[in-house]
């Protein structure tokens, strides 16, 4: 398939999802009108190559989505979800420097004692690596918890939620050398619910360690993919 036939099938693709579940009643028309795929200047990202300062291997870069078929369906996800996710990890999400200043401030001050360490370290290829059903298993944990299973938010069921999640995951395609390709795993970082769903996923990953620091009043916080934390135990 030609690049213009290959975005008309996957326009369809997506759409046909979408009123499939129009007629199982889980959309309703406000909905679809907000998700469907806008068929208008429609364009695939390309992937790209940029040297790193740190490192001679070249880093890959996924250009601009804001043409692809599924950026309206992120769009819509990503406006349901994002103020729910910042509204429940405010304690432990770091959203600037100036929010970080102030979330250690707010640390007592006996917490810090001469033998304190305070680290920090990156989660490596956290938006390449995530695999699409871990997402997905980290999302309905995370809805099951500030919802009650069965309730709706903003009309929609946890259930619902994950399939549209999943249409989203599963239908990205980029160009490479002429050639198209699809996400098996992980997603662009340019799209904006990309960056909400590796939060939750990575909220979800943090629980144990948050857990284990907590019971020891340590400091923790997370902006992105970079983790801050004070230790006072031994290294063991």
């Amino acid at each position: 398939l030609g690049p213009t036939n290959l975005l008309v099938t996957l326009s369809d693709t997506i759409d046909s999802y979408l009123f499939k579940l129009r007629q199982e009643g889980y959309l309703d028309v406000s909905q679809i009108s907000q998700m469907k795929v806008q068929r208008i200047h429609l364009r695939f990202p390309s992937l790209y190559f940029l040297p790193s300062s740190t490192s001679t291997v070249h880093r890959p870069f996924i250009s601009s989505c804001q043409t692809a078929p599924i950026e309206r369906l992120g769009t819509y996800l990503n406006q349901l979800l994002k103020p729910l996710y910042e509204k429940c990890t405010e304690l432990t999400t770091i959203r600037n420097c100036l929010d970080f200043l102030e979330k250690l401030a707010r640390f007592d001050d006996y917490l810090f004692l001469p033998h304190t360490s305070f680290a920090t370290f990156k989660i490596q290829d956290v938006y390449h690596q995530m695999s699409h059903h871990r997402i997905l298993e980290a999302l309905r944990r995370f809805l099951t918890h500030v919802l009650h299973p069965r309730q709706h938010y903003q009309n929609l069921s946890i259930p619902t939620i994950e399939r549209l999640t999943d249409i989203y995951l599963n239908h990205q395609v980029f160009t490479y050398d002429g050639n198209f390709y699809r996400f098996i795993k992980g997603s662009p970082h340019s799209l904006p619910f990309t960056r909400t769903l590796a939060n939750i996923y990575l909220h979800d990953w943090q629980q144990s360690l948050v857990g284990r620091l907590n019971y020891y009043e340590e400091f923790y916080g997370r902006y992105n993919d970079t983790v801050f934390l004070s230790w006072q135990s031994s290294y063991d």
